[in-house]
């Protein structure tokens, strides 16, 4: 497989992952990963979709949907995907954030994640 052809499909997963975690929507993103994917955060490591669905559920609480999300950098090369990102809610500010994924055939592999969270003042 060429670099292109594995750059955009690396990429369309990408998209597509963070479009169902702006949603929300918990079966379009856990169909992003691979059945024994691997999710490496500072808490712990989450193995398997159902484990995976456990972070999810903490993610979503943190970052209700409508939040605000930025993408801040993307690079991409080969089966690898980079981002940094921003974002904030009614309790909690996140001025940096960064995932780095492996995608093969179509389904996130392996992703970790790091942030760092600062609680807002009375929340």
């Amino acid at each position: 497989m060429t670099d292109r052809v594995q750059n955009e499909s690396t990429e369309a997963v990408l998209q597509r992952h963070l479009d169902a975690f702006a949603k929300h929507d918990m079966e379009a993103t856990l169909a992003d990963y691979a059945k024994s994917a691997t999710v490496v955060t500072a808490d712990g490591i989450f193995q398997g979709r159902e484990e995976i669905r456990g972070f999810f559920e903490w993610a979503f609480s943190q970052l209700p949907e409508g939040s605000p999300f930025v993408l801040d950098q993307q690079f991409i090369k080969d089966d690898v995907a980079f981002i940094t990102w921003h974002a904030e809610s009614a309790s909690m500010r996140i001025p940096l954030g960064s995932d780095t994924f492996v995608i093969r055939d179509d389904r996130i592999q392996m992703q970790s994640v790091t942030a760092y969270m600062e609680a807002k003042a009375g929340a």
